[in-house]
């Protein structure tokens, strides 16, 4: 088993009144065992319920703020001495990803479920379900804080890099789960087809 990881911090972005899995799965992630007090940030217009338990920090983020937000994220992670933060949606992880450039800390999407984002940035290319989240997530931090000892990603992990510095990692788990591969193909709006 590797060892706990600490100077990790855990980032969501909050449009409307804050619950949905995505949250469920950062406060699980949070909690779990192989984080070593994680800095759990709340990033949006209003404050996430279901982080109650596990946030560090709340950044209020306005459209005529967003600049403001991102010196106050740039600022805090710093003054943590963060090495990876773990973006729970595509909104957090662009913000922390300009609010992070020219720095040294790693940046890792997380992708919780839905679908398959084909026409952003970063772009998984495994369609399928995974092991738990928290295995995921160790060891693609293992493979980016301790590069000599390479824990091999799980067969049906999706763990992706598109920097050409290699510094951000897509880590996609499909929310549907089945025997056979299913891919999801993006329709107008938010439903999906399911092909087998």
């Amino acid at each position: 088993m590797n060892k706990p990881l600490a100077n990790v911090a855990f980032v969501s972005f909050n449009f409307g009144k804050g619950y949905g899995g995505h949250y469920l799965s950062l406060a699980e992630a949070a909690q779990s065992s192989i984080f070593i007090d994680p800095i759990v940030i709340d990033l949006g217009f209003n404050e996430t319920p279901l982080l109650d338990q596990v946030r560090s920090k709340f950044i209020q983020h306005r459209w005529f703020g967003h600049a403001a937000a991102r010196k106050e994220i740039r600022t805090f992670i710093l003054d943590s001495e963060v090495k990876i933060v773990f973006c729970y949606d595509i909104a957090s992880f662009n913000i922390v990803r300009m609010a992070l450039r020219n720095t040294k800390i790693n940046v890792v999407y997380v992708k919780c479920g839905g679908p398959i984002l084909t026409l952003y940035y970063p772009r998984p290319n495994i369609h399928s379900s995974g092991p738990p989240l928290a295995k995921i997530l160790t060891d693609a931090a293992q493979n980016l804080v301790r590069p000599d000892v390479k824990s091999p990603p799980a067969p049906d992990a999706n763990v992706c890099t598109f920097s050409p510095l290699k510094r951000i990692i897509s880590v996609s788990l499909p929310r549907i789960a089945s025997a056979n591969r299913t891919v999801q193909i993006p329709t107008i709006g938010r439903r999906t087809k399911n092909f087998r």
